[in-house]
């Protein structure tokens, strides 16, 4: 079985007739003309056997920009797969105000590394730049054994003005 086009030289009608490859000399009458129809010479069908091992060769100017990825992929469904198998979260599955509580966190522990420090430096310019004492006197031994420096240094924060 092919599918095989005709055309009516008067009008110009184009059709499609379903055709067995014995029958595919038969003759087609254009519906409107009553007039014989010529057979035209159809382009073949491009598939996956037909295009070899490259069939997918002419998809590569398709997909999408990632910026999250700083690449190019071939969907939104592939970046979301790379990004969560790389351990990121969307946006969407975050609570609400997310972003803005942990920024409030991170200026609270900011203020207390920036008056743990001006104590410190207080403390040295006081003691005539004995640092030793200083440090002792602003990070006591109760606050190290506690976990308090812990939980205010347990990271680096450097907040732009």
């Amino acid at each position: 079985m092919g599918i095989y086009e005709f055309s009516c030289p008067r009008c110009g009608a184009v059709e499609e007739e379903i055709l067995h490859y014995s029958e595919r000399e038969a003759e087609v009458i254009c519906a409107k003309c009553h007039i014989l129809m010529y057979r035209l010479i159809s382009l073949p069908a491009k598939t996956a056997t037909l295009w070899n091992g490259g069939w997918n060769a002419g998809l590569d100017s398709q997909g999408v920009y990632s910026h999250a990825l700083g690449k190019k992929v071939h969907s939104k469904r592939e970046e979301a797969t790379i990004l969560e198998k790389k351990g990121f979260v969307s946006e969407r599955d975050l609570r609400p105000h997310w972003f803005e509580d942990n920024m409030e966190k991170k200026l609270q522990k900011a203020k207390e590394q920036d008056k743990l420090t001006e104590t410190y430096n207080s403390k040295v310019a006081e003691y005539g730049g004995d640092k030793m004492r200083a440090m002792t006197e602003t990070f006591t031994a109760e606050s190290c054994l506690d976990g308090t420096l812990d939980n205010i240094y347990s990271e680096k924060i450097s907040l732009n003005n």
